[in-house]
C-alpha cells in the first residue's frame, strides 16, 4: 500500500489532446477491475455537462457501435474482452486507450497510436500472475481523473478538486494507517457498500477488491436512504456486514449514520465507517486505501492462493473473446 502511494505522487500524467475538448458525446468501457476507473471517468464527465456512458464491452459485441464522438477504453494491459470496442474505433472522432502498456515496446498499443488513437499510459508495466490488481486500478484512476481535469479546464470549467490533487500521496498514507481493521468472519461473509451523494458512483472500484481478493459474493452498492427501499428487508433476517463511505463533503454525514444504525439489528448487523479527508472524487483514494488495508488483514487471517484461483483457466471460452473474427461462433 505504500508503493500505491508513492505510485499514484510519481504517476506519469501524459497530455490529452485539446481537440477532446471539443467533443460533447462520450461513450467508455472497461471489463473486471478496469470498469471502476472507467465510471470514474464517466461520472466526472457527466459532472462537466457532457454526454457521456459507461457501457460493458458486450455492448460492441454488434455490427454497430453504441453513438458518441469519444470511445474511451480502460484496461491495465490489453486484454482480448477490451478489443471488442476498440473493434469499432473507426467509427469515432477520437479514440482513447487507457493502458499500462508502452507504445514504444507493444505492437498493438503501437498500431492504435499510429492509428490516431490516444495511448494514455500509466504504470505498472506488469502486475501478472495475482487475479487481484492494486496498483493498475490506483493508477489508472488517477490517469483517467487528469483526462477528466484536462478536457474541463480546455472548456473552462477546471474542478475545484484539482486544487487538492498534491494531496493524494498523503492522503493514501493517512487512510491506510487509520485503517481499522474488521473481523475477518464478517469480512467473507456478505456485506454492502453504502453512501450518499455520489458515493455509489466510486464504489465499483471499491467492491472489486473485494471480489478478487476474497472469493466472497459481489456485495451490492446502496445509497443510504436507498436502503430501506428493498434492500433492508431483503438481509434483515441475517448477518451483514455494511461498509459506510464517508467523505469530507458527504451529504449528510454522521446524522444520516446515526439514522442507519437506528433501522439495523446490532445483533446481527456490523456497521464499519470507511472514512476519506478529501473532497470527491478524490475520497475515492483514501477509500481504497482502507479497502486495501481491511483486504489484507482478511488474508493474514484466512490465507487464500490469489495466484490460483478457484477456475484458473477456465475462462478462455469468455475472456478470449475480442471482437474479431468468429470469436463467438
Amino acid at each position: 500500500m505504500a508503493a500505491v502511494a508513492r505510485a499514484v505522487d510519481a504517476a506519469p500524467l501524459p497530455p490529452s489532446p485539446p481537440e477532446l475538448a471539443r467533443f460533447t458525446r462520450w461513450v467508455v468501457s472497461g471489463v473486471g477491475a478496469s470498469e471502476g476507473p472507467a465510471r470514474l471517468l464517466v461520472g466526472q464527465l457527466v459532472e462537466l455537462g457532457l454526454s457521456a456512458r459507461f457501457l460493458p464491452v458486450t455492448s460492441f459485441l454488434g455490427a454497430d457501435a453504441p453513438t458518441a464522438d469519444v470511445l474511451v477504453v480502460v484496461s491495465q494491459r490489453l486484454s482480448p474482452n477490451a478489443r471488442i470496442p476498440l473493434r469499432h474505433r473507426a467509427r469515432y472522432r477520437a479514440t482513447v486507450l487507457v493502458t499500462s502498456l508502452d507504445p514504444r515496446e507493444d505492437t498493438r498499443a503501437r498500431a492504435l497510436a499510429a492509428e490516431g488513437a490516444t495511448i494514455l499510459q500509466h504504470g505498472p508495466p506488469e502486475e501478472e500472475g495475482l487475479i487481484l490488481r492494486v496498483l493498475g486500478p490506483a493508477l489508472a484512476s488517477r490517469t483517467v481523473l487528469h483526462l477528466a481535469a484536462t478536457v474541463a479546464a480546455l472548456r473552462g470549467a477546471p474542478p475545484s478538486w484539482t486544487s487538492r490533487t498534491g494531496e493524494l500521496g498523503a492522503a493514501i498514507a493517512r487512510a491506510r494507517d487509520a485503517a481499522v481493521p474488521v473481523d475477518p468472519a464478517w469480512v467473507f461473509g456478505p456485506s454492502a457498500i453504502l453512501g450518499a451523494g455520489d458515493a455509489g458512483e466510486l464504489a465499483p472500484g471499491l467492491r472489486t477488491k473485494l471480489l478478487e481478493a476474497l472469493g466472497v459474493a459481489e456485495p451490492p452498492i446502496w445509497d443510504l436512504c436507498g436502503l430501506v427501499h428493498g434492500p433492508l428487508q431483503s438481509f434483515f433476517d441475517g448477518p451483514r456486514l455494511l461498509f459506510v463511505l464517508e467523505a469530507s463533503d458527504a451529504p449528510g454525514g454522521e446524522a444520516l449514520r446515526r439514522r442507519l444504525t437506528e433501522v439495523l439489528d446490532p445483533a446481527r448487523h456490523r456497521v464499519h465507517v470507511v472514512g476519506a479527508t478529501l473532497p470527491s472524487p478524490l475520497c475515492f483514494f483514501e477509500w481504497a486505501a482502507a479497502f486495501d488495508a481491511i483486504v489484507l488483514d482478511a488474508l493474514r487471517a484466512r490465507p487464500r492462493d490469489l495466484a490460483d484461483w478457484p477456475g484458473k483457466g477456465r475462462d478462455g471460452p469468455l475472456y478470449g473473446i475480442d471482437g474479431e473474427g468468429d470469436a463467438l461462433g
